[in-house]
Parts: structure tokens; C-alpha cells; sequence
């Protein structure tokens, strides 16, 4: 038996909401799988037990953030136009329901909660995010950089403080942050951008 995507997606984000609301150990199986629809059973032969639909959460998560990470960043467009247009969808992003209605952000809470117990996990979804997000930005501020835009060399340091300038990871962690408006995103988008360029890389 195999389940269709549908299904799956399901249990991967009761499985999320579950270990989110209760924490890993306070989890069990038996409650995702009843809030999930699926015999507990099943879910053991098909994916294993709480440790592997951990693992199949953090991998569901690290392909959310990096379609996060997914707007070409053109090195010919100006640098606070083009910032400001990633981050937009950044930011969407991290607000965008991924566990039973639960914004994606909740899943960093989990994740930290985690990370002291089972490292590899954190590790594996640093690493992606570094390859995926980190690595193409500092590219692009390098080309602008060549062209003259930006007035100094720039360093992964840069675009990591970049993603946590963008979107406010110590208020996101501690409180429930209610969805912006479109309107509000692209504000705190451009803010977030202008902080970066003039207060982190230079003044142009």
C-alpha cells in the first residue's frame, strides 16, 4: 500500500502540527497517526516510527524553505529592486499555513526544540538552506559588487545576515506573528532591504 500525495502531505503535517503543539518527546504515534486518518500500524510499515516522521517533517520543511528561496536572482537587476523582490516572497513565505493551518515559522520552534537531541537533522536543513539560499545570494551581491553598485567585497556572513535582517527570527520564535497583508510584506520587505544595504553592506 502506498499513500497518494494527498495523503501523505497529511500525515507529514499532522505529524508537524503534533510534534509543534506537544513537543517531540510529549508526541506519540498513535496521536498522529488518529489525527491523521491513517491506522498507526500503517504508518510504522510505510515510514517508520517517530524518529523517521521527524525526519520526513525537517525534509518537508527544507523543501518549503527553499522554494522560499526560489526567485532568480538576476546579478544585471539593482540591488534593492531585486532584494527587495526575494525577500517579498521570503517573507510570504515564512507566514504561508504549513502544518494544519500553522504558519511556516512554527517549524523553526520545533526545530530548535530538537536540535540539542538529534543535531543531523539541523545540520542536514543548514546545509540545504547554505546550498539553496546562502550560496546564490552571495553570488549576486558579488556581481553587484562588480558592477560597481555595492562598495565592498561581500561574504556568506553577509547574505546570512541578509535572510535573519528579512525576517525577524527572535520575534517569530517567541510569539505568534499574525499573517501581514500583501501590502504590509512588500513594505517590510523594502524596509528590511534599505536596513541591509545601507546598514550592513555600505552605503552606495
Amino acid at each position: 500500500m502506498s499513500f497518494d500525495d494527498a495523503r501523505w502531505i497529511r500525515l507529514i503535517h499532522h505529524a508537524a502540527r503534533i510534534f509543534i503543539a506537544r513537543g517531540y518527546d510529549a508526541a506519540s504515534v498513535e496521536d498522529i497517526a488518529d489525527a491523521a486518518g491513517i491506522g498507526k500500524a500503517t504508518v510504522y510499515r510505510l515510514v517508520g516510527g517517530k524518529a523517521e516522521l521527524l525526519d520526513a517533517v525537517m525534509r518537508h520543511a527544507t523543501q518549503h524553505m527553499l522554494s522560499a528561496c526560489s526567485l532568480p536572482l538576476d546579478p544585471a537587476r539593482p540591488a534593492e529592486e531585486m532584494l527587495t523582490a526575494f525577500a517579498t516572497d521570503y517573507i510570504d513565505a515564512m507566514y504561508r499555513p504549513f502544518a494544519g493551518g500553522l504558519p511556516f515559522y512554527h517549524v523553526a520552534r520545533l526545530m530548535i526544540s530538537t536540535s540539542f537531541t538529534r543535531p543531523d537533522d539541523m545540520r542536514a536543513f543548514i546545509a540545504a538552506y547554505a546550498k539553496g539560499g546562502v550560496k546564490p545570494l552571495t553570488a549576486y551581491l558579488a556581481a553587484r559588487v562588480d558592477a560597481g553598485e555595492l562598495p565592498a567585497p561581500v561574504t556568506e556572513d553577509d547574505a546570512q545576515t541578509f535572510f535573519q535582517l528579512i525576517f525577524y527570527t527572535d520575534r517569530a520564535i517567541a510569539f505568534d506573528e499574525p499573517r501581514p497583508s500583501t501590502h504590509e510584506v512588500a513594505d517590510m520587505a523594502q524596509r528590511q532591504v534599505r536596513r541591509f544595504l545601507y546598514g550592513c553592506v555600505g552605503p552606495r
